[in-house]
This record gives structure tokens, C-alpha cells and sequence, in this order.
């Protein structure tokens, strides 16, 4: 319809670290986006950091990276981005295009993803990372029959394979892939799950673990209240403590 882009393109940034890029690329939506499509997580503006050897054309180990004119990509299921521009002590920024990859539609609509996939949606699933192999592995893990805004959401929040993995493990065998993006987002993960185990506190729902990260209520506040003679608090006494800026410091003084 009116307002297809017939290509994609736009500018990019990227600081090199510890065998990483942090990389912002962003772009402009198309025209029609805002009246037929919601928000679909932002998707414009992306920022991520890689491991190095994903971004093909760039030197490895080299953090301090200066060089006029540099090409590289980023291969995704759904296309690839090519980025070109410079770098100056391992910082860059240039210009970018996506060129989307033709097998990809074929590949979603064998696996029952009928959706309408225009060029700038492509850019979106590239961009995300979104594509045949991460949803055959959520549907080993038990999620299927989900819809590709679902799939896109949980992959964009950062719910990998490895993050679900682990949270099961912790026995949470049975989350919906929509807590799972909410324990995400909170910053629950399966090492702040163990470590509060390990406190004595087994909460039975992410809900309760994704109630004591926000309150701020970490490993490190336990055992120091502990220190200071709160052994037997249970979570809620310390959930409320921490809410009335209760530290281990002023536990100490009185």
C-alpha cells in the first residue's frame, strides 16, 4: 500500500569492549506505521551488544579499532544488516541498509506464521533477532502456538533460551512465557532466585521473587540484616524494612 518502503536504511553507532560491540542502529518508520500497527515494542531504535565474531568484517580483539572506512554485517534469519562508516578508538558510526533474505517468509509459513511480513516488519524480526530457530527452540522448551507479536516480545525483552532454562531449573517448571517477560524485566534471573534460596527464602511464584527485586531486597541486604541481628525476619519483614529505608547501617546504630 501507500507509504511501503521500498528499502531501509539508516545510521549507526558502535563502541567496542571486552571482545563486545554495543551497537544503537536507528531509523525512521515507515509513514503508515502509527495508524495500523500499534507499538509493537519501539523496534526502531535498537541498541545490543554482540559478541564481536557476530558482526562479520570486524577484527577481533582489537578494542582500540581505528580505521577510515570499515564494511561489516550482521546475518540474521530475516536478512542482513551491512553497515559501513569509521572507527576511532574502538568507537564507530555510519550509515547502514537492510537487504532482507527471500527464504525467510517461506521458512515462517512452514512453521504456521501466515503473517503479513513487509519489508520494514522484516527489518524488525532482523533486527530482533526473531526467525525459525528461536522458535523451534521455545517450542522444545513447551511454547507453541504463540503469535509472532508474543515471539517478538519475549526475544526484544531478552527471554533466551538459556534465561528460560535457567528459571526452570529453579523450579518454575510451568511460567507463561508473558512471566517470564515480566521476571525479565524486573531483573529476576535464576542466579538472584538461587542466591536468595540460598538466604532461606524459597518463595513459591516468580510473582514474589519479582515483588523482593523491586523492593530492592537482594542477597547482599539479607545477609547484612541477618549481621545485624534480623535472622529469623521473614521476606515480608524485609520487603517492609527496606521500604522504610530500614539499612543494616542504622540497624547497627540503634
Amino acid at each position: 500500500g501507500r507509504g511501503q518502503p521500498t528499502d531501509i536504511h539508516g545510521t549507526w553507532t558502535a563502541e567496542l569492549r571486552n571482545g563486545e560491540a554495543f551497537l544503537q542502529v536507528r531509523t525512521t518508520p515507515p509513514p503508515d506505521w502509527d495508524r495500523s500497527n500499534g507499538d509493537r515494542d519501539g523496534g526502531w531504535n535498537m541498541g545490543q551488544s554482540f559478541p564481536i565474531d557476530q558482526m562479520a568484517g570486524l577484527p577481533a580483539n582489537n578494542d582500540q579499532l581505528t580505521a577510515a572506512a570499515v564494511k561489516f554485517e550482521l546475518r540474521r534469519e530475516a536478512g542482513t544488516l551491512a553497515f559501513d562508516g569509521s572507527f576511532r578508538d574502538g568507537r564507530g558510526a555510519g550509515l547502514f541498509t537492510f537487504a532482507p533474505r527471500d527464504a525467510y517468509v517461506t521458512e515462517m509459513k512452514s512453521l504456521g506464521y501466515n503473517d503479513d511480513l513487509p519489508l520494514w516488519r522484516r527489518y524488525q524480526l532482523a533486527v530482533h533477532d526473531v526467525g525459525p530457530r528461536y522458535i523451534r527452540d521455545l517450542k522444545t522448551e513447551g511454547y507453541d502456538k504463540l503469535t509472532l507479536d508474543q515471539v517478538q516480545r519475549a526475544k526484544s525483552h531478552g527471554v533466551t533460551i538459556d534465561y528460560i532454562r535457567g528459571i526452570k531449573g529453579e523450579g518454575f517448571r510451568t511460567a507463561q512465557l508473558e512471566t517470564l517477560v515480566r521476571t525479565r524485566d524486573h531483573g529476576v534471573t535464576a542466579e538472584y532466585i538461587k542466591a536468595m534460596k540460598a538466604e532461606g527464602y524459597g518463595a513459591t511464584t516468580l510473582e514474589e521473587f519479582v515483588r523482593t527485586r523491586d523492593h530492592g531486597v537482594t542477597q547482599a541486604y539479607v545477609q547484612a540484616m541477618k549481621k545485624a541481628g534480623f535472622s529469623s525476619a521473614t521476606i515480608d519483614d524485609l520487603v517492609r524494612a527496606k521500604d522504610h529505608g530500614v539499612t543494616p547501617e542504622f540497624v547497627t546504630e540503634i
